[in-house]
C-alpha cells in the first residue's frame, strides 16, 4: 500500500513539473521564432529596398510590382514607416497580411517613397507548425520518461524488498 501511494506521489510530482516546464518552454519557443521570423522578414524587407535604391541610380524608370513593391516620387522626404498591413493580393485572390517597409531616398537630385512588403501568413504557418511540432515531441518524450521511471520505480521495490 505504501508503494502505491509513493509512486502516486512521485508520479503526480513528475506530471506537475513536466507540465509547467513543457508550457514554459513552449510559450518561450513561440515567442523567441515569433522575433527571429519577424526579424527575418524586416532583414528581407530592408535589403530588397536596398536593391531597389540600386537600381533607381542606375536607371530612374519607375516600376510597380503589386502589392510587393511600389515607387512613387515625392516633393519632400519623410520619415521610415515599418508596420502590418492588409491587402489584397491578386495572386491569391484574397486578402493577405503583409510586413510593409515605406522609406524615402533622394536619388540623383529626386524623392522617391520605396515600398516594400513581404507575405506575413507564410512565416505564421511556419511558427505555428513548428510550435506543434516541439509541443508532441516533448509530450512524447514527458510520457515515455513517466512510464520508464514507473517501471524503475516498481523495480526499485523488488530490488529492496518491499512488499506491494
Amino acid at each position: 500500500m505504501k508503494k502505491i501511494r509513493l509512486i502516486r506521489k512521485t508520479s503526480k510530482t513528475f506530471l506537475g513539473i513536466s507540465a509547467l516546464l513543457m508550457l514554459v518552454s513552449t510559450v518561450a519557443l513561440y515567442f523567441y521564432l515569433r522575433n527571429l521570423l519577424q526579424d527575418e522578414v524586416e532583414e528581407e524587407l530592408r535589403s530588397t529596398e536596398a536593391r531597389i535604391e540600386s537600381s533607381l541610380v542606375e536607371n530612374p524608370e519607375l516600376f510597380q510590382l503589386s502589392p510587393v513593391v511600389e515607387i512613387q516620387k515625392v516633393s519632400r522626404l519623410g520619415r521610415e514607416v515599418l508596420k502590418d498591413t492588409i491587402i489584397y493580393d491578386p495572386s491569391q485572390d484574397e486578402m493577405e497580411e503583409f510586413r510593409e517597409l515605406s522609406t524615402f531616398s533622394a536619388i540623383n537630385g529626386k524623392n522617391y517613397r520605396i515600398t516594400v512588403r513581404a507575405l506575413v501568413v507564410e512565416s505564421e504557418n511556419i511558427l505555428i507548425a513548428v510550435v506543434i511540432s516541439y509541443l508532441v515531441i516533448i509530450l512524447l518524450v514527458f510520457l515515455f520518461l513517466f512510464f520508464a521511471f514507473r517501471v524503475l520505480n516498481g523495480n526499485t521495490y523488488r530490488i529492496t524488498g518491499l512488499k506491494e
